[in-house]
């Protein structure tokens, strides 16, 4: 993890978090536990994220938290909430930013999710499928050359991954940045600029409630 990461986590990402689920930001144990479960494997210490899949993970789990409440309560099946972020990250800032490029990105999730659905026959839906006909559970494939079974990334991760691949490769064709793409779609940025332009700007306090008046009933 770089400086900059680090200090988007801790001064940002998790602070935000914190503010929305009510939890105490200086909480060292509730941080790596929520971290772990970001990245799906046990930390020691933040210092223990790599700076590429592991911060887009983190990033957009604390995100999902920030603007979901129900999220720190969610139970059962972990995959639910994995399926609940990821839908939103596709649906909240890949889908707006791929309809820069894109004239019909409806489309194009629509044909993504079709695929996927079609290749998983089971209790594949007679009506059009949606988002939500897509889950976080781990995929399983016959791979050569023993032909065993081995674990694939889920429906809605592999929709994630297509759906990046195309974007970043239509945003690099335009000449943009990722600041420039997500400007422009009106999605959150958390680049370097972004960052500090949220620190340097002044909170506004909160507006005072006005005075609430009882009659007095003798």
């Amino acid at each position: 993890m770089t400086h900059d990461q680090r200090t988007k986590l801790m001064a940002y990402w998790w602070p935000a978090a914190c503010r929305a689920q009510g939890w105490d930001k200086d909480d060292r144990d509730l941080r790596l536990r929520v971290l772990s479960d970001a990245v799906k494997r046990p930390l020691e210490s933040a210092s223990d994220l790599d700076n590429r899949g592991d911060i887009d993970d983190v990033k957009s789990h604390l995100q999902a938290l920030t603007d979901n409440l129900a999220a720190a309560v969610e139970t059962g099946d972990r995959t639910i909430g994995e399926a609940r972020r990821l839908r939103h990250v596709i649906l909240a800032e890949k889908i707006p930013c791929l309809a820069l490029y894109e004239e019909n990105s409806a489309g194009y999730l629509q044909t993504i999710i079709t695929g996927l659905v079609r290749w998983n026959k089971t209790d594949r839906p007679t009506r059009p499928p949606t988002l939500d006909d897509l889950d976080a559970k781990p995929t399983f494939k016959r791979r050569p050359p023993v032909y065993e079974l081995r674990e694939g990334p889920s429906q809605l991760a592999q929709a994630l991954m297509t759906i990046n691949a195309r974007l970043h490769a239509k945003r690099k064709a335009a000449g943009h940045t990722i600041h420039d793409m997500k400007v422009a779609a009106k999605v959150p940025c958390t680049c370097t600029r972004c960052a500090r332009a949220a620190a340097a700007s002044p909170v506004p306090a909160a507006a005072e409630p006005p005075p609430v008046e009882i009659e007095c009933p003798f």
